[in-house]
């Protein structure tokens, strides 16, 4: 086994640094708005295959994966490996390095996995997609279109995400992302609390259960202090989950909204056991914003699904203090430049 490296603080990257952060249920990764587009690539939607050349479009980001033999280049797999290695980066506490390192058996441990050499086979596949892409961006502009919201990140265009990834036969794992993307991560980041759940999530049973968790912490860090941090509308909720078919899909084939979208949603809700360990306790309110009861559900219609809201009324074990000193931070961060600027 190999010998596991002693946690280290953590230090919040673009902000003032954090006092000490120390979790059983959290890690911290970078969130802005073109890596979280990143977690969301899927290959099952947005893609355009042009010969060995895989094309998908997330949101502001389009992702173009060379020599892309297998047709699901990215799978929520590939997505959790991505969060995975943003944490690795935090735990560093280094963000001048573009380099970090970790153990297949760490990664086993930290997935719940119990098959090696299929924990040694995602990684491999995980990587080499990496490896492979090119990342291009948009960028954001305020709504009414006068210039970018302060913190975005600028549009930007080929760049990759990893330069080099190794994994020795003792099995060590090396990554090194390219200096572009490093600086997408430091310079333009905020740092958003991950449950340490969100890791075990098995795509294959549970194919939608991680695009949920993973905006809605993202929501709950973005939001924070605010009466929308805990609750979403599904609408805005399914353009997260790429791996569902959207309305316009289904309405070209079997127009079996319930089958296909509502139901799928609501399993992977109820039944991932890894949700329960994140989400202590969730409700939904309908358009009306009542509760729903059993005959909400009986009887609910696809516009009506939409329209409703997902609501989290209690997280387990959320790190309330630590964010909450960190936005606190970043008030007085904003505040000062702002004065600096009379």
């Amino acid at each position: 086994m190999v010998k596991q490296k002693k946690t280290t603080p953590i230090k919040t990257p673009s902000l003032a640094p954090s006092k000490k952060f120390t979790s059983d249920s959290y890690d911290l990764i970078t969130q802005n708005k073109p890596i979280n587009d990143i977690s969301r690539l899927n290959s099952k939607q947005g893609t355009t295959n042009l010969l060995s050349t895989q094309i998908i479009k997330s949101g502001d980001i389009t992702a173009t994966i060379s020599d892309a033999k297998e047709g699901n280049s990215f799978t929520p797999t590939e997505a959790i490996i991505f969060d995975y290695m943003l944490a690795q980066h935090t735990r560093s506490n280094n963000e001048n390095s573009r380099t970090i390192s970790f153990s297949v058996t760490q990664y086993m441990n930290d997935r719940n996995l119990k098959d090696r050499r299929n924990a040694k086979h995602q990684l491999d596949k995980g990587l080499q997609a990496f490896l492979r892409t090119t990342l291009s961006y948009s960028g954001m502009k305020r709504p009414n279109g006068k210039g970018k919201r302060p913190k975005d990140v600028d549009a930007f265009d080929g760049i990759n995400i990893l330069t080099s990834a190794h994994r020795t036969p003792d099995g060590i794992v090396t990554v090194s992302f390219s200096p572009e993307f490093n600086d997408i991560i430091t310079k333009r980041g905020l740092v958003m609390p991950y449950a340490k759940a969100t890791y075990q999530i098995n795509p294959q049973k549970h194919p939608h259960a991680y695009y949920i968790v993973r905006k809605m912490q993202e929501q709950k860090r973005i939001a924070y202090g605010e009466p929308n941090a805990d609750r979403l509308r599904i609408s805005t909720l399914l353009n997260a989950i790429p791996s569902l078919p959207t309305y316009e899909e289904v309405k070209k084939t079997n127009r079996n909204y319930s089958g296909r979208i509502i139901e799928p949603f609501f399993r992977d809700l109820g039944d991932t056991p890894q949700v329960q360990q994140i989400f202590k306790d969730y409700a939904f309110l309908d358009p009306d914003g009542q509760p729903f009861t059993k005959d909400t559900y009986d009887t609910l219609s696809y516009e009506q699904f939409i329209n409703s809201m997902l609501v989290v009324t209690a997280w387990v074990d959320y790190p309330e203090e630590s964010v909450k000193r960190w936005k606190d931070n970043q008030k007085n961060h904003i505040d000062n430049a702002k004065k600096s600027k009379k």
